[in-house]
């Protein structure tokens, strides 16, 4: 939730942080994907402020929202969302990647909410045959609960110490996989809404998805055990 700050009679929006969020310090990269309809700029609203790269078919859109009055919508003809790490924001230790996303459609091939850069493979949350899986080089966590269209779902990855979980909508998915490596590496791309450039993106081959309140959070694992989704924005 953005703060609203009182000047006279006159309410301002506050800066990009959460006065409810006992973990921001910790955030390090915040797209809340709100804009105009059919807008093409998205913004980060963490602490860095980085420059989001998008390619034609992510757009703003005020077809379906989680939170505000927009979302990324991902059509059918492709494309992705993507930012270029830095020290400040790879992962090596415990982490929380979290989002929502809606598909309108059971994609023809794997869907990625994000694709997370090792040094030598991808750490994605993808989705396949209607189940979430984690996978670095070959699938690591699968889960087992079909996930439905026409709804949104929080989808989160955490890392505490070197075991990583799958959450769907509070829920652990799968079992747990033993990690050490540092994933979105000083230099390296972070994807959102695919695993790469023209490949695994949201909403590719169906209709469209749509993706919103995408937020990593370095050196925190935010759910231990079964939880309740976030009900506001981050």
């Amino acid at each position: 939730m953005i703060p609203t700050f009182m000047l006279g009679n006159t309410g301002l929006v506050g800066s990009p942080w959460s006065t409810d969020d006992p973990y921001w310090t910790s955030v390090v990269f915040l797209a809340r994907m709100e804009g105009a309809d059919g807008g093409t700029t998205f913004v980060d609203s963490g602490p860095f402020g980085l420059a989001i790269e998008r390619t034609s078919g992510f757009n703003t859109s005020i077809t379906q929202a989680r939170f505000g009055t927009t979302s990324c919508e991902c059509t059918a003809t492709g494309g992705r969302l993507r930012f270029l790490n830095t020290a400040a924001t790879e992962l090596a230790g415990d982490f929380t990647i979290e989002c929502f996303v809606y598909w309108t459609a059971t994609p023809a091939g794997v869907s990625y909410p994000w694709g997370m850069k090792t040094a030598t493979s991808a750490g994605p949350t993808g989705w396949t045959d209607g189940k979430l899986y984690f996978d670095e080089s070959g699938d690591k966590i699968s889960g087992t609960t079909t996930v439905t269209n026409n709804a949104w779902h929080h989808i989160a990855v955490t890392r505490s110490g070197t075991t990583i979980k799958l959450w769907l909508d509070g829920v652990q998915e799968g079992g747990t996989y033993t990690s050490s490596a540092t994933y979105c590496g000083n230099g390296l791309y972070t994807y959102l809404g695919s695993v790469s450039d023209g490949n695994g993106q949201l909403g590719f081959s169906t209709t469209a998805a749509y993706l919103d309140s995408l937020r990593i959070t370095k050196g925190v694992a935010r759910y231990s055990g079964t939880f309740t989704p976030p009900t506001v924005d981050f």
